[in-house]
């Protein structure tokens, strides 16, 4: 049997600029994760690590987004990449 607890927890609203913040993150990891996921299935990438040896540099270059996000979304595309290849 696994037991499961809910907290609730008291979140202050966000502002404008702490909102548009997050959502350039989102909007930038998401372009990087579509666009790897589809390069990682097309040419059968399997190792996040490969992934990140080929793109890391030019994602250094082209986005804005602190460097550990870069090692994150090659593990998170090799993830996806292995589902879709099953469904395909």
């Amino acid at each position: 049997m696994k037991l499961t607890r809910t907290v609730v927890l008291e979140s202050l609203p966000l502002t404008k600029r702490k909102f548009e913040a997050i959502k350039e993150v989102y909007d930038e990891y998401s372009e990087i994760l579509e666009f790897l996921t589809d390069y990682a299935v097309e040419n059968k990438v399997k190792s996040h690590l490969k992934l990140r040896k080929l793109f890391y540099e030019n994602l250094k270059e082209e986005y804005t987004l602190p460097t550990h996000y870069y090692y994150t979304v090659c593990q998170d595309v090799v993830t996806r990449g292995s589902v879709r290849r099953e469904l395909l």
